[in-house]
């Protein structure tokens, strides 16, 4: 072997001396770059004749290599892209690399169409369907793992009762067969970012403090690799980790939480997890430590990013329960490494996001459009209505001139009822308890735009006979009161509402105490034929879950734990304040009943007379 090697170097190192010095004018073969085990010297021996002796092997010749690899490649991705385009057309069928129940079997074959419909059937009832469909699609091209190959990313958008809703597949094309390697989804409060190299971040906010990511790559094999998941949890009070994360969980006593690291507030806790877990079940079993918690990697940081540390009682904790924290920004460069180990390098981690290509020329199935009436303006009306009037507020637009009959309310009983009885007091009223899809015989109103922890910012409108959609409302701008972003339980959101003539009224409030917010509970008024806001209400009046309309008056309440309680009257007109009576508890729930009020507070039942004034 050493001699062989020794032959190698003399050969190079002639060949280089003759293409220096340049002592040879005439034209010479191609330096040779001679494999090991290969005695034979330049010039000698005839391969045609041969068989034993093998062709030294050229510098042109891999250049030559290299070209035709490259032609292979473009070869392949044309077909590829061929192929892509067939299978978007339903005139091919991908094969699923994944098992999903109720939507993919490893193995098997689907088209396009039958994609799009297995998600609508599985999402939805053949009621909900009437609202739903296709909105758009699109593609983009990736290279996984930066290997010159062409996958392509496919995004569904589709449009549901509570807004758009998108589904990416990742495709790839491999002996003659488009294949799906992965799909994932996203919507509201969430999005999806894809790399030319195949990175994927999907993340969204888990609620008003929370934001939670997963990042994964498609490697040269087109595989999926999972890197991390974290959640990021901000406005602590202490950098701590919860009870939830932890053995035993809530049950915990022995957790000193009580103690600060510094005074102030806004810290912030990074939690990262490297191994990839389906929740089953979202709970504090020692089964979920066990499979996810207990691999969890911490950090904890001001409100300025800048790393922190916890209490000492809470380090010595962490110590003993074997908690895993580190500087922030030593995490960060651990995370770095992991991916890095992965195969997910600097230059797939920092591509340049995907650019999109509709679809809408080429696929076969029918997208849903806007419907338009004769005269070709949408049949559906869209209303942005924004949080910029000063509160209580009145248009000069407002009808407050229209006369007004006010009433009065006679109380005629109030009995203690047993708190859980709700839907028997609804059962002896004749009706049922409200919920988020709801009519009132001419209109049927449906509350969505869900801002998390079930707070509801959007209203859709239909025609109750033929449940033809009329309206779309958004009221995402009102979320939030100027300065209380973010804080917790004082999202705003819908709970009832109903149209009269040209009125749309509705109540808007969050679920905490009026001291953490105080801008809260309003009663809103708009006009439905120009989106315009007619009038704001006093704050602290509509925090019930429903209220009524008797006449030229609207009847709603407020209440809370250690607040006083009360029945308002409203002028419809202009949403000024008749009249008020005090309750025992919190109003929750108004019904008419023989011409009777009845009220439904938290633990009273009220039954009042309705007198004109």
């Amino acid at each position: 072997m050493k001699k062989r090697s020794g032959i190698v170097i003399v050969c190079l190192t002639v060949a280089m001396c003759l293409m220096i010095t340049g002592c040879d004018k005439e034209k010479k073969p191609a330096a040779t770059l001679m494999t090991e085990g290969d005695t034979t010297k330049p010039g000698e021996g005839d391969s045609q004749n041969d068989d034993t002796v093998m062709k030294p092997k050229t510098v042109s010749d891999e250049f030559d290599t290299s070209r035709e690899q490259a032609k292979d490649k473009e070869k392949l991705n044309e077909e590829a892209e061929a192929a892509y385009m067939e299978f978007v057309s339903d005139d091919r069928l991908a094969v699923s690399d994944i098992e999903k129940q109720g939507w993919f079997r490893k193995g098997n074959r689907y088209g396009f169409s039958e994609i799009v419909n297995t998600y609508l059937s599985n999402e939805f009832t053949t009621e909900d369907m009437k609202e739903c469909g296709l909105k758009d699609a699109s593609y983009s091209y990736i290279d996984c793992g930066n290997n010159g190959s062409q996958e392509m990313v496919l995004q569904l958008k589709y449009m549901l009762p509570y807004g758009e809703w998108f589904l990416d597949y990742f495709l790839c094309y491999e002996d003659g067969e488009v294949h799906i390697m992965w799909d994932d989804e996203w919507g509201y409060r969430s999005d999806l970012t894809v790399n030319k190299y195949g990175y994927v971040t999907n993340g969204g906010s888990g609620g008003a403090n929370r934001y939670s990511w997963d990042n994964y790559f498609f490697n040269g094999d087109n595989e999926r690799v999972f890197l991390y998941s974290c959640d990021e949890v901000m406005g602590l009070a202490t950098p701590m980790v919860e009870k939830y994360y932890l053995k035993d969980g809530w049950k915990r006593t022995d957790y000193p939480e009580n103690e600060y690291a510094t005074s102030g507030d806004g810290y912030t806790i990074y939690q990262y997890s490297l191994k990839e877990v389906k929740y089953e079940a979202e709970d504090d079993s020692d089964d979920m430590y066990e499979k996810y918690y207990k691999d969890y990697l911490y950090s904890f940081t001001d409100y300025n990013d800048k790393p922190v540390m916890p209490a000492p009682a809470m380090i010595e904790f962490y110590k003993k329960e074997n908690v895993k924290w580190y500087d922030y920004e030593e995490l960060k460069e651990k995370i770095l490494k992991h991916q890095h180990m992965k195969g997910a390098d600097d230059e797939i981690i920092n591509a340049d996001p995907v650019e999109w290509t509709s679809l809408a020329d080429i696929i076969r199935y029918p997208l849903m459009e806007d419907e338009v009436e004769e005269d070709g303006t949408p049949e559906v009306t869209y209303y942005t209505i924004l949080d910029d009037h000063p509160k209580p507020y009145l248009s000069p637009n407002a009808p407050s001139s229209t006369p007004y009959t006010p009433v009065k309310l006679k109380k005629i009983s109030c009995v203690e009822n047993e708190i859980t009885d709700v839907d028997e007091w609804f059962a002896k009223a004749g009706t049922t308890k409200l919920g988020t899809d709801f009519d009132d015989g001419t209109y049927r109103y449906v509350l969505t735009g869900d801002a998390g922890y079930g707070t509801l910012t959007q209203i859709n409108v239909y025609n109750k006979s033929d449940n033809t959609w009329l309206y779309h409302l958004d009221f995402s701008d009102f979320l939030y009161e100027d300065g209380y972003e973010g804080n917790d339980f004082v999202a705003r959101g819908i709970h009832n509402c109903f149209m009269v003539g040209d009125l749309f009224y509705l109540n808007l409030y969050h679920r905490t105490y009026a001291e953490t917010c105080p801008e809260n509970a309003y009663m809103i008024c708009v006009n439905i034929t120009t989106g315009e806001v007619m009038w704001i209400s006093d704050a602290l009046v509509a925090n019930s879950n429903s209220f009524v309309r008797w006449g030229d008056n609207i009847i709603t309440g407020y209440g809370f734990t250690d607040e006083d309680d009360y029945i308002y009257i409203l002028n419809r007109y202009n949403g000024a304040v008749n009249e008020k009576i005090k309750v025992k508890k919190s109003p929750d729930y108004f019904r008419f009943v023989d011409n009777d009020l009845w009220v439904r507070t938290y633990s009273y039942d009220y039954v009042f007379d309705i007198l004109n004034n």
